[in-house]
């Protein structure tokens, strides 16, 4: 099941770069892509083939520990994010910050204030 979904997630996402690519938008697309709370739960067979969900820390989805919280964060954009892979810590509160600062926008005083660009 959990594959299944995962498989399709993948085509989906082919099928909405394939339309950014046609439409000739692909370049000045910012793409982001980002988990919920932990990985799954590693299984004996899982954990034979040498799969963590959770990056090696401890704990799963649900967990209070540190692997209940990491997630991965993808973000692709074409002549503006070198590709590559980071260690450091992003939180998802901080993205309405940072997009609005990447498209010029003002967030009201009252608003997101936990956000930080």
């Amino acid at each position: 099941q959990h594959l299944d979904m995962i498989l399709d997630l993948d085509q989906q996402v082919k099928r909405i770069v394939d339309a950014l690519k046609t439409n000739g938008i692909f370049d000045n697309t910012l793409i982001v892509f980002v988990s919920d709370n932990g990985g799954l739960q590693v299984n004996k067979k899982t954990a034979a083939s040498g799969h963590r969900s959770s990056g090696g820390w401890a704990g799963s989805k649900n967990s209070p520990l540190e692997g209940g919280h990491r997630t991965p964060f993808f973000a692709v954009w074409k002549n503006h994010i070198k590709p590559g892979v980071t260690d450091e810590p992003a939180i998802n509160q901080d993205m309405l910050a940072t997009f609005a600062a990447l498209v010029g926008t003002e967030i009201p005083a009252d608003q997101a204030q936990d956000s930080n660009n």
